[in-house]
């Protein structure tokens, strides 16, 4: 009995206390660590393959180890965001990108296909149009009307 109520309140004072509050938040968030760390390996391995030819190429021109280990660090400062970036937006537009895929694969989206389709050959051209008649030829000319108009 003794001991029945001796784990009783020792969880009723773990639970009441900053060290219980701390191992709540610890069992929360030790999944969220080992994801964390699964997908930071991989950034790491990535960072590292940018950074190490800095490294060796400074190295070898032989400056101090202190303004190569420098430069190496502003490489990895530089590269760590713009990884950090695109793995975010990589995590958010994927998804989306490929939920509205499948939706036009399911639903048969019509514009899409119409809009994507070549393009259908061209009508032939039109006949030419049926020639006309050539025009009457002019009357004869009278040199008596032309005498009459007052032409000499």
């Amino acid at each position: 009995m003794w001991t029945v109520l001796k784990v009783v309140v020792l969880r009723w004072l773990l639970g009441r206390t900053l060290g219980g509050m701390l191992g709540i938040i610890l069992a929360l968030l030790v999944p969220v660590a080992g994801l964390l760390k699964l997908l930071g390996l991989p950034v790491l391995v990535a960072l590292a393959l940018l950074a190490v030819p800095v490294l060796l190429l400074l190295a070898v021109i032989g400056l101090p180890i202190a303004l190569v280990v420098g430069a190496v660090a502003v490489v990895l400062a530089v590269l760590a965001p713009v990884l950090v970036v695109g793995f975010a937006l990589l995590k958010v537009a994927l998804p989306i990108v490929l939920v509205v895929l499948a939706v036009r694969w399911l639903f048969g989206n019509d514009k899409w296909r119409r809009r994507h389709r070549p393009p259908e050959p061209p009508a032939p051209p039109a006949p030419p149009p049926a020639p006309s008649p050539p025009p009457p030829p002019p009357p004869p000319a009278d040199t008596d009307a032309s005498e009459e108009m007052g032409h000499s």
